[in-house]
């Protein structure tokens, strides 16, 4: 949000969810979904594909 300079109101009005809703997903009271991500990366312009990808390159592989 904040490299493209979205507020969280903003960014839920264009992802289509409710402030609130987005409000306990940031504050990790409750996981994202899948389908979370998705609306968040196509109101934020991002490739969800291209996300997913990095995210599993830089997790923890425990030894």
């Amino acid at each position: 949000m904040a490299r493209k300079r979205v507020s969280a109101a903003k960014l839920a009005a264009k992802a289509e969810m409710s402030p609130s809703y987005l409000s306990t997903r940031l504050r990790d009271d409750l996981p994202f979904t899948l389908n979370d991500i998705e609306a968040i990366c196509k109101a934020l312009e991002e490739d969800l594909d291209a996300l997913l990808h990095t995210a599993v390159q830089n997790a923890a592989i425990p030894e």
